[in-house]
């Protein structure tokens, strides 16, 4: 006769595999093609976000710049060569 943890592990295990029955076979992994495509959706949000978020970065630091050292110290400082805005 087995004993009471042996028959406690099967039940439980044997519980498990019908959890994971009743919710589909890629349940139990992390290939679900939703979950896929939910964390890519996520990924391409964060990195649209962060992209836009260097940019206004970089455009902000360039407008205190000007603003700053251009209007109130008279001095504009150089820009690297090649990558002048100006026309």
């Amino acid at each position: 006769m087995p004993e009471a943890s042996e028959r406690n592990h099967a039940s439980a295990a044997g519980r498990l595999r019908r959890w994971f029955a009743v919710l589909g076979p890629s349940a139990a992994g992390y290939e679900s093609s939703r979950r896929l495509v939910r964390w890519l959706l996520v990924g391409s949000a964060i990195g649209v976000v962060a992209g836009a978020g260097a940019v206004l970065f970089t455009r902000a630091i360039h407008a205190v710049t000007v603003l700053g050292l251009g209007t109130f110290a008279g001095y504009a400082p150089p820009e690297p060569v090649g990558e002048s805005t100006r026309a």
